[in-house]
């Protein structure tokens, strides 16, 4: 992992985002059936805006990430 990169946990994805999320390269990955995020800095930025809404949806400011709240996804 580059220094540019933190590791925010685990994040609740909803199921229509699952699959969209994975697809983000270099930003999210999946590893044991769970999804454990990338966030840059510049997340706002660089992510399609619809999923950006929805993360911000749950923790409007980034430097609160990660939020207790978020939880583990099931496995897919």
């Amino acid at each position: 992992m580059s220094s540019t990169t933190v590791s925010m946990g685990h994040t609740k994805i909803l199921p229509g985002y699952r699959q969209r999320m994975r697809s983000i390269k270099g930003e999210v990955w999946r590893r044991g059936g769970e999804i454990l995020s990338l966030w840059r800095a510049t997340v706002s930025r660089t992510m399609v805006p619809e999923v950006t809404s929805v993360l911000q949806a749950w923790c409007p400011s980034q430097e609160t990430w990660p939020d207790p709240s978020w939880k583990r996804v099931n496995p897919l």
